[in-house]
């Protein structure tokens, strides 16, 4: 007997609270700047078979922990890594991604594709990203 899968993957993109560790790290959410915004763990499962995690042509790794930021520009574009001074922990890999564009998506090998839409806030304003201060990835 053969079975067929047909069955897409299920997709996650969870947000990832996080403390900030110096007191001049950007991405405050309060006043006093507690968490981190942006942050989400990516992974997904299926029944059969691999799977292939991407967001836009980039391929991530199941678990992999992700920093997208809103911006009014279309598409995707990886920016460079944060490793908040920490030797334990792997670089994040940081994301400019446009409107709509937030979504994780994972085929099997039978080419069955499941996605989900990352719940990152849209990007009030119409002023543009400011990229000068963001590095390649190396």
């Amino acid at each position: 007997m053969t079975v067929r899968d047909t069955t897409a993957p299920t997709v996650y993109c969870v947000p990832v609270p996080r403390v900030r560790k110096w007191h001049h790290d950007e991405d405050r959410d309060d006043e006093k700047g507690k968490l981190k915004q942006g942050l989400f763990r990516v992974s997904a499962s299926d029944i059969c078979s691999a799977y292939t995690i991407t967001l836009g042509g980039t391929v991530l790794v199941d678990g992999e922990i992700i920093k997208i930021k809103p911006t009014a520009r279309p598409g995707i574009r990886l920016v460079g890594r944060d490793d908040d001074d920490d030797d334990r922990a792997p670089s994040i890999r940081r994301f400019r991604v446009g409107p709509g564009e937030a979504v994780i998506t994972a085929t099997d090998a039978a080419g069955n594709i499941g996605s989900v839409a990352c719940p990152v806030p849209q990007r009030q304003g119409d002023d543009d990203d400011d990229d000068r201060h963001d590095s390649t990835e190396k």
